[in-house]
């Protein structure tokens, strides 16, 4: 299988029109056509359904379309990052948590940035689930998770910084009075929490309870969308703090006692070189945590 055929299977299925496609690929309609038939049958399914209206996806091809854009992100990526050997150019491929802590990653970037201008940043927001199977499958070079996460198939590095948990309701709920939050305080209040593997176990815990036992009303996997559910009323987030800014809305963001805090680490995945753009934020990450670390 071809990457240029992958490429013409893309734009048709983002087209929706073989005319459209043949013309943004510089080719002729009967060569796309021929192409993507024989596609079709070397991966022995439908991809497309042809209609009136224009071109469809059959299910088959759905996935098989979202697994191309991967292959082709990857490659041009790779590509990218490989082009110059008297500079240092391309994307880092970041992806992981919400946290706060992301902003010492992002100052390093930035570093080095000044130095080597056409680099570029790439952060893929995700739970912990969708971003071990980006690392995984290499869209992403590192991964910034939160809390307990399986490592034995990657190289990790513990980030010297923690995050504390908040509670994060409407100003006219009443835990809103509350200056801090305990676990008893959320026994019978309806709680928006996040859709990562084993954060209601997590939460149980604190708060020492089963967990059929405690009225979750709702999932999140930005905490963004999870603060609009709590504007409509659907019940109160649990999120680390620092990640929305309550002030001048109808939120309040409220601690938790005792605190409930969560370690961040940085992975990549074992026996895989490095970009050059890897190895240099690697490099200065490193030094950063030593100056960090004894500074404190």
């Amino acid at each position: 299988m071809e990457l240029r055929v992958l490429e013409y299977f893309v734009v048709t299925a983002t087209e929706k029109s073989m005319t459209k496609a043949a013309q943004r690929l510089h080719i002729t309609q009967p060569t796309l056509s021929i192409q993507l038939r024989e596609l079709e049958n070397e991966v022995n399914t439908i991809l497309f359904e042809r209609t009136n209206r224009g071109i469809v996806l059959t299910q088959d091809g759905e996935y098989f379309f979202d697994k191309a854009k991967q292959i082709l992100s990857l490659v041009s990526n790779t590509v990218s990052n490989l082009q110059s050997t008297d500079d240092i150019t391309g994307i880092l491929a970041l992806g992981g948590a919400e946290t706060i802590q992301n902003q010492f990653l992002f100052n390093i970037v930035h570093s080095i940035q000044k130095d080597y201008p056409r680099v570029q940043l790439s952060f893929t927001s995700a739970n912990a689930d969708h971003t071990m199977n980006n690392l995984d499958t290499g869209l992403i070079e590192f991964a910034v998770t939160m809390g307990n996460v399986d490592t034995r198939k990657y190289n990790t590095i513990s980030l010297p910084y923690t995050d504390y948990w908040v509670l994060i309701t409407r100003n006219d709920a009443p835990l809103a009075n509350l200056s801090q939050i305990t676990n008893t305080d959320l026994y019978e209040e309806p709680l928006i929490i996040s859709g990562q593997t084993n954060a209601d176990l997590f939460i149980a815990s604190w708060m020492g309870k089963p967990l059929e036992e405690i009225h979750i009303a709702g999932y999140y996997n930005l905490v963004y969308n999870a603060s609009v559910m709590a504007r409509a009323g659907i019940g109160s987030v649990l999120t680390v703090e620092g990640l929305i800014n309550t002030e001048g809305t109808n939120l309040v963001t409220i601690p938790l006692s005792p605190k409930l805090d969560i370690g961040c680490h940085l992975l990549w995945k074992k026996n895989t070189a490095l970009s050059p753009i890897g190895k240099l934020f690697l490099t200065q990450l490193q030094q950063h945590i030593t100056q960090y670390t004894a500074n404190r």
